[in-house]
C-alpha cells in the first residue's frame, strides 16, 4: 500500500464526488459542444429570417399580419409571444 492509497480512498465516502472517467469527460464536453453548435445554427436561422422579413415591403408584411416592429418578436417568439392588439 502506497502513501497516495492512504490519502485517496479508491471508494468513496459519503458527501463525496466520484471524479468522472475520461470517456465521461469527453462525453459531457461533446454534448456541452453539440449543445452550443445547435444553439448558434438556431441563431443564426433567426437572424436569416429577420433579414428576409425585413427586406419585404410593408404592404406584404400587413398581409400576413406583422407589423414591422414586431419582426424580431415574431421570429423569436412566434404568434404566441405577440401582444395583442386592443
Amino acid at each position: 500500500m502506497s502513501y497516495v492509497d492512504n490519502i485517496v480512498p479508491d471508494v468513496p465516502f459519503e458527501g463525496r464526488q466520484r471524479r468522472p472517467s475520461v470517456r465521461e469527460a469527453g462525453e459531457a464536453i461533446r454534448a456541452w459542444f453539440s449543445s452550443m453548435m445547435e444553439r448558434w445554427r438556431a441563431h443564426r436561422a433567426d437572424k436569416r429570417a429577420m433579414r428576409h422579413l425585413r427586406q419585404l415591403s410593408d404592404h406584404t408584411l400587413r398581409d400576413i399580419g406583422i407589423d414591422r416592429s414586431e419582426i424580431s418578436s415574431m421570429v423569436v417568439h412566434g404568434r404566441s409571444g405577440r401582444r395583442s392588439r386592443a
